[in-house]
């Protein structure tokens, strides 16, 4: 049997040195900066979240006061927040929340967007993460979307509230919003 006469090698562990190495110093600058503005992301949905709650809440009650039967309801998926409520004719009126994170491997978008049901287009929204709080500005016009907004979409979308409508209008880019079928 043959055997080689070269001394048997150990694996080698390759490590950065972040000061022999300007390109592992950039990764790690990049990396850190990465964590960073996930964390404050990760802040920013959580208070965004709690606008869309509190709304919640609020229409509800306005809900019961006018008469409407059942409450507003919602269901938590992994990137999803589903409101949803049963119309005046029993079909279901929803209101969902996507968070998509900051971008790792190829995304390209970090915010939000806002899919009333029925008709309304989607809102795309973008946090402002070096701000502290995070303020959510509308991609389209750059304004920041209030708690007052978020209220009028919940009372557009589950009580037919013809004045929040309205005030909606500018948040669409063709300016119209059409009244829940349902």
């Amino acid at each position: 049997m043959y055997r080689s006469h070269q001394p048997h090698k150990e694996p080698v562990a390759l490590a950065f040195d972040e000061n022999s190495d300007p390109e592992a110093k950039n990764l790690g600058k990049v990396l850190t900066e990465l964590a960073s503005r996930k964390q404050r992301f990760v802040a920013a949905a959580a208070s965004f979240r709690a606008m869309f709650d509190q709304a919640m809440v609020r229409t509800g009650a306005a809900r019961v006061q006018a008469g409407w039967a059942a409450s507003i309801r919602v269901r938590q998926y992994v990137d999803e927040r589903c409101y949803y409520a049963p119309g005046q004719h029993g079909t279901e009126r929803t209101l969902s929340l996507f968070l998509l994170p900051p971008p790792l491997d190829g995304d390209f978008f970090e915010g939000a967007y806002i899919q009333p049901g029925g008709v309304h287009p989607a809102i795309y929204v973008v946090p402002t993460l070096t701000t502290a709080p995070a303020r959510w500005l509308l991609q389209t016009s750059g304004s920041e979307l209030t708690s007052e907004m978020v209220e009028d979409l919940f009372r557009a979308t589950f009580s037919d509230d013809i004045e929040a409508v309205q005030r909606l209008g500018p948040l669409y880019s063709f300016g119209r919003v059409a009244m829940p079928t349902a």
